[in-house]
């Protein structure tokens, strides 16, 4: 689980799956959804639970992210989540360690330059950015 979501691994069965659901169902009660909004770490999955995202502090950094949701879409999901995932945690783990020497540039630079991160995501540069 992340600040931002949760997913339920697709391996997931028997009681690990009926936990997992129960923890979805649980996170997406409106009580919760409003203890997420107000925090301001995420948008609520709730839309009832906006004016709670909107009454925390700094209203107005908040207002644009709500705004965005009249055109905002879903990203796709990609089969190939477990081995980013796992690619991406091995290079913050590296990252955070505390005798660490690396800089968030070279972060950077490491996993843009991972195999597995490249052979998935591709960055389209052609626009000039």
């Amino acid at each position: 689980m992340t600040w931002d979501g949760i997913v339920i691994s697709d391996q997931a069965c028997g009681r690990r799956l009926e936990h997992a659901q129960a923890l979805v169902r649980f996170v997406l009660t409106q009580r919760v959804q409003d203890r997420i909004a107000g925090l301001g770490r995420a948008l609520p999955a709730l839309s009832t639970s906006l004016p709670a995202f909107l009454n925390a502090e700094h209203p107005e950094r908040r207002r644009p992210f709500v705004a965005s949701m009249n055109y905002a879409c879903t990203q796709p999901a990609s089969p190939h989540f477990g081995l980013l995932d796992r690619a991406v945690n091995d290079h913050l783990r590296a990252f955070l360690q505390p005798d660490a020497k690396l800089t968030a540039c070279e972060l950077l630079d490491r996993l843009a330059g991972d195999p597995v991160i490249s052979k998935h995501f591709s960055i389209d540069r052609s626009n000039g950015q």
